[in-house]
């Protein structure tokens, strides 16, 4: 953006010298009046307003600049056009001024280009400078670590399941739910209460005996 409006300015400063030599016939770059010199110019500021000067009036002054600028173009880059030796001085004069009003010509397209991209890149720092504000996350519940947690994985039996009923309660249990068979009431010391898959085995009696 800076160099671009550097260039600008020295766009600028180029066709000031061009009005104040006065050289006939040069397209001119005017700038209103109280425009800062430091201050990019946009298109608007640099083009006719299309209110005053209609669509069909700037096409023509377009093809009319081009065509001018296409038969300077030929007069200037002919072979030996403007380091001819015993040349007429009144000759040698136009081809200056030519070559002046030619890039006083490519200096008009190129300040409206400047222009063009000025208003381009002015206009994504505005679009950039106004962008949605993103929504604040979530308040998260604070992370706890309670002392008890952390001393039964450290000084726990390793697993977070512990045994909760001795076998005897386990095996009441299965019996109510159905799924064990009763122990027969005559038990003696060794008590079969399924043969081939359960056996109980009363510590007290081994003890008494």
């Amino acid at each position: 953006m800076s160099n671009l409006c550097m260039l600008q300015k020295f766009y600028r400063e180029f066709f000031q010298l061009l009005a104040s030599y006065a050289i006939p016939n040069v397209p001119q770059c005017k700038r209103p009046a109280g425009d800062d010199s430091d201050k990019p110019v946009t298109c608007t500021q640099m083009r006719p307003a299309q209110s005053i000067t209609s669509a069909a009036k700037l096409r023509d002054e377009k093809i009319r600049q081009y065509k001018e600028k296409q038969d300077l173009e030929k007069r200037i880059f002919s072979p030996g056009a403007l380091d001819a030796v015993g040349v007429d001085e009144e000759v040698q004069r136009e081809n200056s001024l030519s070559l002046v009003r030619y890039w006083a010509f490519v200096g008009v397209s190129e300040v409206d280009l400047l222009c063009d991209e000025i208003n381009l890149l002015a206009s994504r720092e505005s679009a950039a400078g106004v962008t949605e504000t993103p929504s604040p996350e979530p308040p998260r519940p604070p992370l706890l670590i309670s002392r008890e947690a952390v001393r039964s994985t450290v000084f726990g039996a390793g697993y977070p399941s512990l045994p909760t009923m001795t076998l005897d309660q386990f095996y009441d249990l299965q019996v109510k739910k159905g799924m064990f068979p009763a122990p027969p009431a005559n038990a003696s010391s060794v008590v079969k209460a399924y043969p081939g898959e359960v056996q109980r085995i009363d510590p007290s009696e081994e003890l008494a005996a």
